[in-house]
């Protein structure tokens, strides 16, 4: 067939996708995916060119990628305070941990494992969305709170997809390949985007003064190309210039005008790639595959509820049924797993993740779109479930927090001085990467000549371990900067947990404690599973993270009764 015809065949299937989807009441990404698992090489046959498919694969997938990245504002991160960064780590720590330790239980090989828990761990913006939209729910007031969580999940997304697409197979992955690789890749092209950041808004506003719309796009899919271009030199994912050139257009001050010529283009082609997705899943990989599928489809469905609720319902201004409604509408995968599956098949080679994330995608949006209209029945079930003096214990938990947070605001200074901290240790931590990054470049100066010779000259004179000190030594300062402002941060902020009820210091300090070794805690228990993958360890010392996980519980049960009880002294005074 040529290759007009088949790309004829593609659309037309593409948009009868897309018409079933709406008929249904469905996300158009459900429908696309439905017709072109039905129509693919793997079924019908219909569309039997596995290189067509491959290349609108990639080619939706960066653009994809573009439209997200303009859809991101980093401003809006910024600002978007500590609560959506504290409830999207959760969320995605926890779902991470329970889909790796299911993969690992069924006997699957630790990066497969791995892999499974990062696409897991990420919910579909579009889906929820759509999904919202089309039940009259785009309007309740947890939306907005759950939209930021879904940014910072793109970028948790985006830093996942730069690991992934960095190695080829399992035996690249060694613990210096991965440090050298990520740090080096990240560090290049971070720097590209700063400087294109600061410097592209003069030239492109001069482009585009007396310009049609035509000149939008054609500007848009250049810096687009550029940075995919050089992401692919480096080694990472195309997918990853592509979402930093989104993010440029969308920080021109004309970013509007940039939007509305590119939406029309970018979604003819993000139809295709969820077609084309649809089109290599294969119905005999998830018919071999469906215990694991069931299971997948439980574990991350429940994870996502308990983690997405429970976080929402501490740390936001929402009520039991507000955070109920943000558990149920977060259990969809979507688009960013469908990439991450993509990248990591050689990774998992005796799994195909494509038709199994596939698979999970139709269960899950379904799941999220029964049960999200059905709020209500679920809320009277979990109060006729759920003892009252539990539930009591928990408002009054969430109300301790909400005032803390209030009393933290309204302290301009502190808000300040935290946010100055804040900084200084980011910048601090950059600088450590940009040292090492630029420690492996000069030692590994693979593809410059006369450097390599020079590097090869000067380290056969010098020994590893005085290299290695050389190393230390440079490292001293921005360490000692970061430690030092992170000791700041939490004196400070232990003075302000002070501060907001000063007749409680004693439970106040108490609290301060666990909190830093609750934290402590969460990120080594999420930390410990990708740790021991990397190092190659026995699987069972992914086992670690379950006493950690016990303690941290525990902790956090001390947390809520000393909360508890400072809520209820202040009521009690207040009272009287």
């Amino acid at each position: 067939m040529e290759l007009g015809i088949e790309l004829t065949v593609i659309a037309l299937l593409a948009l009868l996708g897309g018409v079933i989807a709406v008929r249904m009441k469905q996300p158009p990404v459900l429908g696309l995916l439905l017709v072109g698992a039905i129509t693919g090489p793997h079924a019908l046959g219909w569309v039997g060119n596995e290189t067509l498919l491959e290349f609108c694969i990639r080619i939706g997938a960066f653009l994809l990628l573009f439209l997200i990245g303009m859809e991101f504002s980093l401003a809006h991160f910024l600002s978007s305070g500590t609560r959506i960064l504290i409830i999207t780590a959760v969320k995605l720590g926890l779902v991470f941990l329970a889909g790796q330790a299911v993969a690992l239980l069924l006997g699957y090989s630790p990066f497969a494992s791995l892999a499974i828990g990062v696409i897991l761990s990420i919910t579909s913006t579009v889906i929820f969305l759509k999904i919202l939209e089309q039940k009259g729910l785009s309007r309740q007031k947890e939306v907005p709170l759950l939209v930021g969580v879904l940014i910072l999940e793109d970028i948790f997304g985006v830093f996942a997809l730069t690991f992934f697409s960095s190695f080829e197979s399992v035996a690249d992955i060694t613990p210096l390949a991965i440090v050298g690789k990520l740090f080096l890749s990240v560090s290049i092209i971070g720097a590209v985007y700063l400087l294109l950041l600061r410097r592209t808004s003069r030239l492109v506003e001069w482009i585009t003064k007396y310009s049609a719309d035509e000149t939008f796009v054609f500007v848009s899919i250049g810096i687009a190309f550029g940075l995919g271009a050089l992401a692919h030199l480096i080694g990472l994912s195309e997918s990853v210039g592509a979402f930093l050139a989104g993010n440029i257009v969308a920080s021109l001050k004309n970013a509007e005008r940039f939007e509305k010529p590119m939406h029309p283009f970018i979604f003819v082609f993000t139809s295709l790639f969820f077609f084309s997705i649809g089109g290599i899943v294969d119905f005999h990989a998830i018919v071999r595959n469906w215990p694991l599928i069931l299971a997948l489809f439980l574990v991350s469905v429940i994870a996502k509820f308990l983690a997405t609720g429970f976080a929402a319902y501490l740390l936001s201004n929402t009520n039991g049924k507000g955070a109920l409604f943000a558990g149920v509408s977060m259990v969809s995968l979507g688009e960013f797993s469908l990439l991450l599956a993509a990248e990591a098949n050689n990774l998992a080679p005796s799994l195909d993740l494509v038709s199994i994330t596939a698979a999970i995608i139709f269960l899950s949006a379904i799941a999220m779109s029964a049960l999200v209209t059905r709020t209500d029945a679920i809320y009277r079930l979990v109060v006729r479930t759920v003892p009252r003096t539990v539930r009591q214990d928990l408002d009054l938990s969430a109300t301790y927090l909400r005032d803390v947070s209030a009393h933290m605001k309204l302290d301009k200074l502190r808000l300040r001085t935290f946010r100055v901290e804040w900084r200084h240790m980011l910048n601090n931590l950059l600088g450590i990467i940009f040292i090492i990054a630029l420690f492996w470049l000069w030692y590994h100066a693979t593809g410059f000549v006369y450097l390599q010779a020079a590097t090869n000259a000067l380290f056969s004179t010098i020994s590893p371990r005085v290299l290695a000190a050389l190393l230390v030594l440079v490292l001293i300062f921005p360490t000692f900067g970061f430690v030092r402002n992170l000791r700041k941060f939490l004196i400070d902020f232990s003075t302000s947990l002070v501060e907001a009820y000063p007749r409680e210091i004693a439970n106040s300090r108490k609290l301060y404690r666990n909190i830093v070794l609750i934290a402590a805690l969460f990120i080594l228990s999420i930390s410990i599973p990708p740790l021991f993958s990397v190092l190659g360890l026995h699987p069972l010392w992914a086992a670690l993270s379950i006493p950690c996980l016990i303690i941290l519980a525990i902790l956090f049960l001390k947390s809520e009764k000393a909360a508890k009880e400072i809520e209820a002294h202040h009521r009690g005074k207040k009272g009287r």
